[in-house]
């Protein structure tokens, strides 16, 4: 039988790429330590327009269940999204979402999975990678209870936990370059329903985190459900009764008045941003392709993680199989680094950190998007441009194109 595909990881840069390499005629096997909702699963997650285009070429039996089941809204007209230039006018946009919670979406993929031809789960944690002689390629992982699957391929997609890098930098006593921005942001997220009516369907108050210490978003997850981040900079809060009230905004207000919220929250921190430059690890094994936040890890305020995941999983299957024999994956950890440029320009812009200081590329960021928002207020071009280019439907050039935005 020929050497599998091993994928470490099913979260949803493992699972699409498992789904799509075993759909191209690979044999794979996906690794994970439980099949169970990642530990953050009980925050929001938000999946952008073109992680949603993708979830629908990838998956789209899942994604015809997502239209059928899931909410859908309007980023013009059915969202209050309070900027740090102001509120954006409501007005509507060509760009809609469904909006789901992540364990939810876990399941529908883990489902998929299950009966995929050419596909083989497996439970277990993951010793260790063990390399060729010469070092050169991965040529089987190693499971904590001793079994040991020989692979073709291995692609680490375990996310913030992933330990190839330590086993790199130990194997070979050279770094992989590693850029961070570390944040102070905490998210402390409440289950609560909706029982009346409201102006929005959504309202987010976007912390400005050089002038503020608090904001926040509510969105529905179906039905009448929904999942309320509280957002804080302040690394002494912790939530007493309920903390959206001290967000300073009328029309936030007017749609927590409406809200009625379970009692206890979930916190999660350590929302840094690192990406760690394997493109520039000359010593990388040729068959070793890290994706995901293996790669790349966002603080999630723009909700990039999960359309970045797919987008990976979408480059990582067309490399793999129209690579050369012979050719590593350097030049794949290269494409991914490339196609990941805005996202982390737009998440890296500001530390969300009062201690941090800012270079000149974050200062310029920053005053350029805060220039872009305030163009919204008045100009329907530049909402629309934002709103595509945030949800990386658009190169983020088209923005630059603007009138009178300089």
């Amino acid at each position: 039988m020929e050497e599998a595909i091993i994928i470490l990881g099913a979260g949803v840069a493992g699972m699409a790429a498992a789904k799509l390499l075993a759909g191209g005629g690979h044999r794979v096997v996906l690794v994970d330590r439980s099949f169970s909702p990642v530990a953050q699963a009980g925050h929001l997650h938000v999946l952008l327009g073109r992680g949603q285009q993708l979830l629908g070429e990838q998956f789209p039996e899942v994604y015809r269940r997502i239209c059928a089941e899931c909410p859908e809204v309007n980023w013009g007209d059915e969202i209050y999204w309070r900027s740090p230039a102001g509120p954006l006018p409501k007005r509507a946009l060509d760009v809609s979402t469904r909006l789901l919670g992540r364990a939810y979406l876990d399941r529908l993929l883990a489902e998929e999975l299950e009966n995929l031809p050419g596909c083989e789960l497996v439970t277990g944690s993951i010793q260790s990678l063990k390399l060729s002689p010469d070092r050169s390629l991965v040529t089987s992982v190693t499971l904590a209870d001793g079994r040991e699957l020989g692979c073709s391929h291995c692609i680490d997609s375990l996310g913030r936990g992933s330990r190839t890098r330590q086993q790199l930098e130990s194997l070979f006593s050279v770094r992989v370059r590693t850029d961070e921005i570390r944040t102070a942001l905490r998210y402390f997220s409440f289950d609560a329903r909706l029982r009346g009516e409201t102006e929005f369907r959504q309202v987010y108050y976007q912390i400005d985190p050089q002038t503020e210490r608090f904001g926040g978003v509510i969105s529905p997850v179906g039905g009448d459900r929904l999942i309320a981040t509280f957002i804080s900079i302040d690394r002494d809060f912790q939530p007493a009764g309920n903390p959206f009230h001290l967000i300073p905004d009328e029309v936030f207000q007017r749609f927590v008045d409406q809200v009625e919220f379970a009692p206890g929250h979930r916190a999660f921190g350590q929302l840094h941003n690192r990406r760690h430059r394997y493109e520039k690890f000359r010593q990388l094994p040729s068959n070793l392709f890290l994706i995901g936040d293996s790669f790349c890890q966002f603080n999630p305020v723009f909700g990039q993680g999960m359309t970045v995941a797919l987008e990976s999983a979408a480059l990582l299957a067309k490399f793999v199989s129209g690579a050369k024999t012979g050719s590593g994956s350097l030049g794949f950890q290269a494409q991914l680094a490339r196609s990941i440029r805005f996202p982390w320009m737009i998440s890296t812009m500001d530390p969300y950190n009062q201690d941090a200081g800012r270079n000149w590329s974050q200062r310029a960021t920053r005053a350029l998007m805060h220039r872009v928002m305030g163009r919204c207020r008045e100009s329907p071009e530049t909402h629309r441009s934002l709103v595509r280019a945030l949800h990386m439907l658009d190169h983020p050039r088209e923005l630059l194109k603007l009138r009178n935005l300089i």
